[in-house]
Parts: C-alpha cells; sequence; structure tokens
C-alpha cells in the first residue's frame, strides 16, 4: 500500500510529513482496519530534499503513535 499525506486535496497538493496534511491519515487506517489489510505499507515522503531522512522518521512516528492507538501492530 502506497501510503502518504498531501497539502491540500486535488492535484495541486504535494506530499508533506505524516499528519500535518489534508489526508485524513487516522481515517484511513481506521477503514484499513475494518478491511483487515495485512499488507506491507510504504510511507512516501518527496518533499524536502536538503533533509528528506529527518522527515520521513516524522512521519514513521507519527505513523506508530497512530497504530498504537488504534491497537494495531506495526514492525
Amino acid at each position: 500500500l502506497h501510503f502518504k499525506d498531501v497539502i491540500e486535496k486535488g492535484a495541486k497538493g504535494h506530499d508533506v510529513i505524516l499528519g500535518t496534511g489534508a489526508a485524513d491519515i487516522k481515517g484511513m487506517m481506521i477503514e484499513l482496519q475494518r478491511q483487515k489489510f495485512s499488507g506491507p505499507i510504504s510511507l512516501e515522503y518527496e518533499n524536502n530534499v536538503e533533509d528528506r531522512a529527518a522527515d520521513v522518521r516524522k512521519s514513521a512516528d507519527f505513523f506508530r503513535i497512530m497504530a498504537k492507538e488504534l491497537g494495531q501492530k506495526v514492525q
């Protein structure tokens, strides 16, 4: 699953750190849980070329926090 957040909805939106944009990340995770999704999830982030690794870590941390709140397991 390709997973990312965007600054605004629509074609003009670019990706941002998870939890800082317009996407309903928690809602999407709840829906994946409802569908019993068990496949791999890839967090995408193509912005901030100067320090992309730090921003990817922030996204991963946010994802783990949301998963923990929802009782989901993350490897």
